[in-house]
């Protein structure tokens, strides 16, 4: 019997995973046995020998062994999917855009070698990524039951700028997933925004299943080791499941890895280990290891009140194996305090016993700040710049349910945190707010890309974060903001007059919705009997209602070269129409000869930002 299966591939800051279903049955974890994350995931670090894109080792392995002889020629990998969204130098800001329209065989990634730093292909690390968790997938029974007639779905952040779904997608194919049709012809690898999956599991949760109705909404705060993101989808209809998005996605970079890196700072500058040879060998040694295990459940488990203990015995006897001299705590700590925290006794590190620190609740919880504070204040703006889509009126119930989901969700500050500021209490004129955990939010990603693998059309329509367009000409009455007049170029065309030549003609704006009714024509016509073609230069824009195509934070994402059929002889039946329409979560070029309703030749030069069909005249 031939079965039909779903595998989601779920590549994360911190730890990676998959999930499948076979036959529309129950959705299971890859990595199954228990209930903890590294139960369910595995952490995301590999030891990759770059000539082959080939992972050696995978996991809390890859750390441990990669001094050992038989990964001399390896290099090891973490935290790199970040660096498709944040600066090499400054972890605190997005990539340029410049960066992140470089081809995805240039994008460089410092890993570390045997003998120091090495920079290796960031596209290797991630096509070895998914030729592990593919590997891994395969060797389920089931799994292998079905051959080829699986649909593969891969995970992205929503908030990473477009090129990197197209990279994504190289990358796939580059690790041999999807490179071929399912049998009855649908697409064989999907890519799925996290959040859109993570929201498409939650209206599976049991705490929301009661309600399930037309007009129920929520939202959706995935909080992951990198980066915090942030949807809002209504439902549609209930049998089959349909949603409309409220919101465009949004976030940022809050996720748990930077608490995580603001208590080993704290640890390091303590014990006084700044040299930047002996900070890379204890990132990497056991001893690190047992602290940080330690203090990841103890970063689930805080409240806000409790004080944290960290043993450093192990650290001394790794400082004296390196023959450097172990710390005095007693003096290391005063020169800490008042060097660092003078300013409020209340975060004071303390000692207990010969080893072990005392890191005070206040100390602790400025580490959470750094990323509670922007996500509380970002859900904030969400709610109040859409109260219109999310308060109740007229009946409709509006936002009922915020689920938190992603490793951070287990936290318990962070749950507390987010209760206290958005849950509303039922009353006369609204019908209350809840603030909850998914259930299995850890896996929630994982699962709900496998539902959308299940049915791709779950999400019927998608609320466009940034203006697209191309570059057209308008006259010069159409006036532009006086604050960007000096950036329009004028110039004088005959009877027409003076016509502004860089203006941005829009046709998706920022917030609008896109839905599968969506079509935008652009007509293209020769000017004389010799024009064989003309350039389309397409342009997005961060904000709404653009004018210019060169306003600040447009960008360019590429060119259309439209090729007129000169065999028509009358040249002024050449037209040609371009249609954009969408195609699940991206937009599709097409083109069309008005006289023959046959394909149009496109040559395209895109940024990996539109999907395209460069189809030859038939």
């Amino acid at each position: 019997q031939e079965h039909r299966g779903v595998v989601s591939i779920d590549v994360g800051t911190s730890y990676s995973g998959f999930a499948y279903s076979i036959d529309g049955g129950p959705i299971t974890a890859g990595f199954s046995g228990g209930t903890t994350v590294a139960d369910r995931k595995i952490m995301t670090a590999l030891l990759l020998r770059v000539d082959q894109s080939h992972a050696e080792q995978f996991g809390e392995g890859a750390i441990r062994n990669r001094k050992d002889d038989a990964f001399v020629d390896c290099a090891l990998c973490e935290n790199f999917k970040m660096r498709l969204f944040l600066d090499e130098d400054d972890v605190s800001r997005p990539v340029s855009r410049d960066d992140q329209r470089l081809s995805h065989r240039e994008h460089q990634f410092e890993a570390i070698g045997q003998s120091g730093p090495e920079s290796v292909p960031l596209f290797s690390i991630f096509v070895a990524a998914l030729k592990y968790l593919r590997r891994a997938a395969l060797e389920v029974p089931e799994i292998q039951a079905c051959g080829d007639n699986i649909t593969w779905v891969i995970t992205i952040p929503a908030i990473w700028a477009l090129p990197a779904k197209r990279f994504m997608r190289h990358a796939a194919e580059e690790a041999n997933i999807g490179t071929s049709q399912s049998p009855d012809g649908d697409q064989s690898v999907l890519l799925c925004y996290e959040p859109e999956a993570a929201s498409v599991h939650c209206f599976s949760d049991d705490s929301i299943l009661g309600n399930m109705q037309a007009g129920v909404s929520i939202l959706v705060v995935d909080c992951g080791g990198g980066t915090v993101d942030v949807t809002g989808h209504e439902i549609k209809s209930v049998d089959p499941l349909r949603l409309d998005s409220l919101v465009p996605h949004s976030g940022g970079p809050w996720g748990g890895s930077f608490i995580d890196a603001a208590f080993e700072r704290c640890l390091l500058d303590l014990l006084q280990i700044f040299d930047a040879a002996d900070r890379e060998a204890f990132r990497y040694s056991d001893e690190r290891l047992i602290i940080v295990s330690k203090w990841l459940e103890d970063k689930e488990s805080f409240t806000g009140s409790q004080t944290v203990k960290v043993d450093v015995s192990g650290v001394n006897a790794w400082l004296v194996a390196r023959g450097k001299t172990p710390p005095v705590l007693d003096e290391y700590i005063e020169v800490y305090n008042t060097e660092r925290l003078a300013a409020d006794a209340s975060m004071h590190i303390s000692k207990q016993g010969a080893t072990r620190l005392k890191l005070p609740p206040a100390l602790v919880m400025s580490f959470f700040d750094l990323v509670l504070n922007p996500i509380v204040a970002h859900v904030r703006d969400v709610l109040t710049e859409n109260a219109d889509v999310f308060d109740p009126c007229g009946g409709h119930p509006g936002l009922t349910t915020i689920f938190l989901v992603g490793g951070l969700s287990r936290s318990e500050i962070l749950q507390q945190r987010m209760v206290e500021h958005f849950t509303i209490e039922p009353s006369g004129t609204h019908p209350g707010r809840v603030v909850t955990r998914a259930a299995d939010p850890v896996m929630a990603v994982a699962f709900g890309a496998c539902r959308v693998g299940m049915d791709p059309n779950t999400v019927v329509s998608r609320v466009s974060s940034r203006s697209y367009g191309i570059e057209g000409a308008m006259r010069k009455k159409n006036r532009i903001p006086a604050h960007n007049s000096d950036l329009a170029h004028i110039e004088v065309l005959g009877d027409r007059g003076p016509m502004v030549m860089n203006a941005f003609k829009m046709f998706i704006n920022q917030g609008d919705v896109v839905d599968g009714q969506f079509e935008k024509i652009i007509p293209c016509c020769p000017q004389d009997e010799e024009h064989e073609h003309v350039t389309l230069r397409f342009y997005s824009a961060p904000h709404a209602n653009p004018k210019l195509v060169n306003e600040p934070g447009c960008e360019l994402l590429g060119t259309a070269s439209v090729r007129f059929d000169m065999r028509i002889p009358d040249w002024r039946k050449r037209k040609v129409s371009v249609a954009i329409v969408p195609q699940g979560d991206q937009l599709v070029i097409q083109a069309f000869h008005d006289e023959t309703d046959r394909r149009a030749r496109l040559d395209l030069d895109f940024h990996f930002v539109f999907e395209s069909e460069a189809m030859q005249e038939v």
